[in-house]
């Protein structure tokens, strides 16, 4: 016993833990107690430096009587082997009929003989709250195998699961399903409101559970037949132009596959007049004036109106800051009340215009500038996630493809730079401080060498980019690489925001099979960043990469910079410029769109209620003239619809229906100066002024309140079909891995986790004790020598 303690005080050394600490308090006490008393001892008895020895002597026994009393401990862990248990969850709703359960119910099987197996299920009908199910089943310690097709709606979300499996030590296995029968699902994306003659998107969406041809597609209008043929994507948009009234669309796919309701889809919309907009121009005949005429009420106007609430947006085409001084005051207060201002270049306006200092920029989203904007320091910490979500579960490890996106980054970024590399996992570690990028591959070497491992804090990686910027001069950023995943109770949210309170947008670039979008979205969002996909992260070329002066061009061609914004989502951008203003973005605008040369194009931001928008460029008469062609327009519109914004906000009164699915009530909006009254529907007021009711529940169709008609599409558990990989991002938030239907592995896996780590707690008091023990008999045979040689010398 003895000896097993002393082998184990190497151990005690590391951690140094006692049962009963409040010991050691009693050691300073003790020392001036010693010294006291040794103090009053008469000189003669004593030799001088024999009373050093002892009094050393004793603080030391003193000192190992304290630790023996403090009960010291030792922790010990080692591996226990427990029995296997494997709990099986299958998803039992309706959409799960077309799955193939054949393998996985030849695995269960297999299972039952070798390991102890207890299937459940989960969900019904169409009940499909698959998080909410799980929550119940998330016993400590347990091992459980989900096997599902990931659709779930209603009910607790993915991120909760996560975070209580964790907090119990769960992890969840998934195993990833195929279909055995076809079935195809269609949805109809629409606006609730669009304009009278303007340009109206609309996307029919077909889900299918197998590869394969896809059916005819039949896309009407009311009776009009808008699209009847077999679509060569899943995905198909198109644009066209309704006049004023309440639209119905309807698709329909031509097939007989296993579920029927989910073949046919509705939604309605509402066509409003033009709404009204005052456009300053001194060209009446530009590109510009019939774009905006297409679609609002134009006025045109010399100079800006003194009346400006009758107008939903103002448009002021290439006019000097001389001539809008004399209504700042008004655009910013109109600006302020929830209303839209366009802004749009020429060679009078921003840089050609005297813009620049001038008390109208303080409206826009833009400051003017000139050669200036490329001697401005910007400073950049691209910041690598490094834990082991990002090792990835298969043969492609995603920390090499980070390494190589990386790598890509880092080729992006103009040399005059200043860059520093960070990475994280539950800490942030400095990998290369922020310097002059003046060697892009000894940049590359050192993240080459970096390793996954650990769990992830989004935050830790911020937190560090953040320490490493804050006393730098000029603009600062962070480039920020990670799949997303990170630890449930991370406050990354408040990290971002500490960043943003100190001057620092945070560029998020996803890369990874499992991708939490949602996530990398706010933390862009927060700090008024972009967020990029990873094979979208040539972008970051046109914020960082202009090296020099380029060459005047005879052309220009403009890239979406942010595609997360209502001007540019979804957008094919295929427009060039012959020329525009010198401009650069302020800290809390965001860029949409620059030239391949990285000059800012487009630019937004809110200003109070309302929206600012420039266009650093013309009305389409000497420079953007391909810009305002029929495709290229598209997004001169969606920057005129950004600013109307709700086309009836200044409506006095209005009424509208939304869509909704089957089992949820229809909500129903009024806008009035009075409660509005009807049966079976109670409204409530909002505190934007807007009553609002709920409907009673319909079937699925097309039904009428109000002399409205509004849609009731199929249930959420039937709207999609076929498997949804999200799901799988279950197995690696809990530290789970993904399955094949195979026994064996599942027997592998359940293994691997009925090994738990077990720590054991052994008292050390007996080496100390016997110590001191050792100590006080020494002592005593010390004194006793030395007390016979004074004796034998008198």
């Amino acid at each position: 016993m003895l000896a097993q303690q002393i082998a184990l005080l190497p151990a005690w050394w590391q951690a140094k833990a006692f049962t009963s600490p409040w010991a050691l308090g009693l050691y300073p006490l003790v020392v001036v107690l010693m010294i006291l008393i040794l103090a009053r001892r008469p000189q003669e008895q004593i030799k001088r430096k024999l009373k050093g020895f002892i009094l050393l002597w004793r603080l030391a026994l003193l000192l190992v009587l304290c630790l023996a009393i403090a009960a010291p401990v030792a922790h010990e862990t080692h591996e226990v082997q427990r029995q296997p248990y494997v709990h099986i969850l299958v998803d039992n709703s309706s959409s799960m009929s077309i799955m193939d359960m054949t393998e996985v119910s030849a695995m269960v099987e297999q299972l039952r003989g070798a390991v102890e197996v207890r299937q459940d299920a989960i969900g019904g009908g169409t009940d499909s709250r698959i998080y909410t199910h799980l929550l119940r089943y998330l016993s400590a310690d347990e091992t459980i195998i989900l096997v599902t097709d990931g659709n779930s709606y209603d009910g607790a979300d993915m991120e909760q699961v996560a975070q209580y499996a964790l907090s119990r030590n769960v992890s969840v296995a998934v195993i990833p399903l195929k279909a055995s029968r076809q079935d195809y699902a269609v949805r109809i994306v629409a606006p609730d409101v669009a304009m009278d003659g303007a340009d109206t998107e609309i996307r029919v969406v077909i889900d299918q559970a197998q590869p394969g041809a896809l059916p005819r597609l039949t896309l009407k209008d009311g009776d009009d037949i808008l699209y009847d043929q077999v679509p060569s994507s899943s995905v198909l948009s198109l644009t066209t132009r309704f006049t004023t009234g309440t639209k119905v669309l309807s698709a329909q796919l031509l097939t007989s596959d296993e579920v029927a309701q989910n073949n046919q889809a509705w939604a309605t919309l509402q066509v409003v007049p033009k709404p009204a907009i005052a456009l300053v121009t001194k060209r009446r005949d530009s590109p510009l004036a019939k774009l905006a005429g297409q679609l609002a009420a134009v006025t045109i106007q010399d100079y800006v109106p003194q009346e400006l609430d009758n107008y939903y947006a103002i448009i002021i085409d290439d006019q000097s800051a001389a001539m809008l001084e004399p209504r700042r005051t008004q655009l910013a207060d109109y600006l302020k009340d929830g209303n839209g201002l366009l802004v749009v270049g020429g060679k009078g306006s921003f840089d050609f215009g005297d813009y620049r200092g001038s008390p109208i920029e303080s409206i826009l989203p833009v400051r003017t500038a000139g050669a200036e904007k490329t001697d401005d320091r910007v400073n950049i910490v691209l910041a690598l996630d490094i834990s082991a979500s990002t090792g990835g579960i298969g043969a492609v490890r995603g920390i090499d493809v980070e390494k190589a996106l990386a790598a890509d980054v880092l080729d992006q970024i103009g040399t005059h730079n200043q860059v520093g590399i960070a990475a994280f996992n539950t800490k942030g570690y400095v990998v290369e401080q922020i310097a002059k990028m003046d060697n892009r591959q000894a940049l590359v070497d050192k993240i080459s060498r970096l390793t996954d491992n650990g769990g992830t804090f989004l935050s830790a990686g911020i937190i560090m980019g953040t320490k490493m910027l804050r006393n730098q001069p000029g603009a600062k950023n962070i480039i920020l690489l990670s799949d997303g995943q990170s630890n449930p109770n991370d406050n990354y949210q408040e990290a971002a925001r500490m960043a943003w309170n100190e001057g620092i947008k945070i560029y998020t670039v996803a890369t990874g099979k499992f991708i939490r979008e949602e996530t990398m979205q706010q933390i862009a969002d927060t700090t008024n960043g972009i967020y990029l996909l990873a094979n979208r992260s040539n972008r970051l070329k046109l914020i960082f990469g202009k090296d020099e002066e380029q060459r005047p061009l005879a052309f220009y061609d403009l890239a979406i910079v942010d595609e997360n914004h209502f001007i540019t989502k979804d957008l094919d951008m295929s427009a060039v410029v012959g020329g525009f203003n010198q401009v650069v973005p302020k800290d809390i605008a965001r860029l949409l769109v620059s030239t391949s040369q990285a000059d800012p194009i487009v630019v937004a931001w809110q200003f109070g209620l309302g929206r600012s928008v420039v266009f650093a460029s013309d009305n389409g008469l000497e420079w953007a003239g391909q810009s305002y062609g029929q495709n290229a327009s598209r997004i001169l519109a969606r920057m005129i619809a950004y600013t109307v914004a709700d086309p009836q906000r200044k409506e006095q009164e209005y009424l509208r229906i939304s869509d909704t699915v089957e089992g949820k009530p229809a909500e129903v909006s009024v806008k009035s100066s009075q409660r509005p009254m009807a049966e079976n529907v109670t409204f409530r007021l909002g505190r934007d002024g807007i009553y609002r009711g709920e409907l009673p529940l319909e079937a699925q169709g097309l039904h009428q309140a109000f002399s409205l008609p509004y849609a009731v599409n199929a249930q959420p558990e039937l709207a999609r079909t076929g498997y949804n990989p999200k799901v799988e991002q279950l197995a690696v938030l809990t530290h789970g891995t993904i399955l094949e239907p195979d026994a064996k592995q599942v027997m592998e896996y359940a293994l691997s986790r009925s090994k738990v780590q077990e720590t054991t707690d052994t008292m050390l008091i007996l080496p100390f004790a016997l110590l001191a023990l050792i100590m006080y008999m020494m002592e005593l045979l010390i004194r006793r020598i030395v007390q016979n040689r004074i004796m034998s010398k008198n």
